[in-house]
C-alpha cells in the first residue's frame, strides 16, 4: 500500500473514532460493556440521534426513539431505550436476543441543571412560534379555500 492509500485508510479510520466534542447539553454518553467490548451510546436528549461506538469506533448512527438495532462481529444488538422517570432513564443492551448489559442515564447532572433547563426553555419557545405560525398559516389558507 503506497502512502496516499495508507492516508486515506487512517483518515476514513479517525473518522469512526469517537469525537468528544459530540460532549454537549444535548446529550448524554451510555456506556455498556460485551465481553471483550466497550460499547458506548450517544444520544441526543431532544432529538434522539443515537452514535454507537464500539471500542471506540462509530459502527451505527441513527435517529430513533426507543431501539437502535445494529450488526457487530456477527452478532445482532440491540439497544432498548425506556425512561424511568422525566429525567431518568435506562438503556439495555441485547445480543442476539439476550440482555448482556443495561445502564442508567440521566437527562442532567447536578453541574448542567441550569443549561439544561435553560435549554428546555428554548426549545419550549421554539415549538410553541413554529405551531402558532403553522396554525395561523393553515387558517389563512382555509380562509382563501373556503370563502
Amino acid at each position: 500500500m503506497n502512502t496516499n492509500q495508507n492516508n486515506t485508510v487512517e483518515s476514513s479510520l479517525n473518522s469512526n473514532l469517537i469525537d468528544y466534542r459530540e460532549l454537549s447539553i444535548d446529550g448524554n454518553w451510555v456506556h455498556l460493556v460485551d465481553s471483550d467490548k466497550q460499547i458506548d451510546v450517544y444520544v441526543s436528549n431532544f432529538f434522539w440521534r443515537q452514535g454507537v461506538f464500539v471500542n471506540g469506533i462509530k459502527i451505527s448512527q441513527k435517529t430513533a426513539y426507543g431501539t437502535h438495532k445494529f450488526n457487530h462481529s456477527g452478532a445482532s444488538y440491540v439497544l432498548r431505550f425506556k425512561y424511568t422517570s422525566w429525567s431518568d432513564g435506562e438503556c439495555r443492551l441485547l445480543k442476539d436476543g439476550e440482555l448482556v448489559d443495561s445502564n442508567a442515564y440521566a437527562l442532567y447532572d447536578d453541574e448542567s441543571k441550569r443549561d439544561f433547563i435553560k435549554l428546555v426553555a428554548v426549545h419550549s419557545i421554539f415549538s410553541l412560534g413554529l405551531g402558532l405560525s403553522i396554525f395561523i398559516g393553515l387558517s389563512s389558507l382555509s380562509k382563501v379555500f373556503f370563502s
